[in-house]
Protein backbone atom coordinates (compact mmCIF):
# COMPACT_ATOMS: atom_id res chain seq x y z
CA UNK A 1 0.00 0.00 0.00
CA UNK A 2 1.23 3.73 -0.85
CA UNK A 3 2.85 5.43 1.86
CA UNK A 4 0.49 7.84 4.26
CA UNK A 5 2.31 11.35 4.03
CA UNK A 6 1.15 14.32 6.24
CA UNK A 7 -0.22 16.46 3.16
CA UNK A 8 -2.36 13.49 2.31
CA UNK A 9 -6.41 13.88 1.96
CA UNK A 10 -8.61 11.97 3.18
CA UNK A 11 -9.95 11.40 -0.45
CA UNK A 12 -6.71 10.18 -1.66
CA UNK A 13 -6.27 7.69 1.15
CA UNK A 14 -9.57 6.34 0.49
CA UNK A 15 -9.14 6.34 -3.34
CA UNK A 16 -5.95 4.32 -2.19
CA UNK A 17 -7.69 2.06 0.14
CA UNK A 18 -10.54 0.84 -2.18
CA UNK A 19 -7.67 -0.05 -5.30
CA UNK A 20 -5.69 -1.90 -2.84
CA UNK A 21 -8.79 -3.77 -1.01
CA UNK A 22 -11.06 -4.55 -3.96
CA UNK A 23 -9.93 -7.83 -4.35
CA UNK A 24 -10.34 -8.57 -0.95
CA UNK A 25 -14.46 -8.28 -0.66
CA UNK A 26 -17.15 -9.93 -2.78
CA UNK A 27 -18.32 -7.23 -5.38
CA UNK A 28 -21.40 -6.49 -3.30
CA UNK A 29 -19.57 -5.43 -0.53
CA UNK A 30 -17.31 -3.39 -2.17
CA UNK A 31 -20.32 -1.68 -3.94
CA UNK A 32 -21.95 -1.12 -0.46
CA UNK A 33 -19.03 0.78 0.88
CA UNK A 34 -18.46 2.65 -2.48
CA UNK A 35 -22.10 3.86 -1.87
CA UNK A 36 -21.01 4.32 1.63
CA UNK A 37 -17.81 6.73 0.80
CA UNK A 38 -19.43 8.37 -1.80
CA UNK A 39 -22.39 9.75 -0.53
CA UNK A 40 -21.69 10.26 2.96
CA UNK A 41 -17.67 10.03 3.37
CA UNK A 42 -16.37 12.08 1.00
CA UNK A 43 -18.49 14.81 1.31
CA UNK A 44 -17.49 15.49 4.83
CA UNK A 45 -13.73 14.43 4.75
CA UNK A 46 -12.76 14.69 1.30
CA UNK A 47 -10.42 17.63 0.96
CA UNK A 48 -9.38 16.89 5.34
CA UNK A 49 -5.74 15.92 5.88
CA UNK A 50 -5.50 12.74 7.12
CA UNK A 51 -3.69 14.21 10.15
CA UNK A 52 -6.06 16.67 10.61
CA UNK A 53 -8.85 14.05 11.24
CA UNK A 54 -9.13 13.47 15.35
CA UNK A 55 -11.86 11.71 17.42
CA UNK A 56 -13.95 15.06 17.48
CA UNK A 57 -13.67 15.82 13.96
CA UNK A 58 -15.21 11.66 13.72
CA UNK A 59 -17.95 12.38 16.52
CA UNK A 60 -18.93 15.57 14.68
CA UNK A 61 -19.63 13.18 11.34
CA UNK A 62 -21.44 10.71 12.99
CA UNK A 63 -23.62 13.44 15.19
CA UNK A 64 -23.91 15.07 11.43
CA UNK A 65 -25.13 11.59 9.97
CA UNK A 66 -27.65 11.15 13.06
CA UNK A 67 -28.75 14.36 11.92
CA UNK A 68 -29.89 13.44 8.38
CA UNK A 69 -31.30 10.34 9.31
CA UNK A 70 -34.18 12.23 12.03
CA UNK A 71 -34.51 14.62 9.69
CA UNK A 72 -35.29 11.79 6.36
CA UNK A 73 -37.47 10.19 9.06
CA UNK A 74 -39.54 13.05 10.08
CA UNK A 75 -40.11 14.03 6.18
CA UNK A 76 -41.37 10.41 5.33
CA UNK A 77 -43.29 10.51 8.90
CA UNK A 78 -45.00 13.66 7.54
CA UNK A 79 -45.72 12.39 3.70
CA UNK A 80 -47.83 9.29 5.53
CA UNK A 81 -50.28 11.87 6.97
Amino acid sequence: MEEIKDDMTAEKWIRIWQKEYRSFVKESTFATYSVAIENHILPYFAEKKIKDIDCDMNQEFILSLAQKKKGMETGIYQLRL
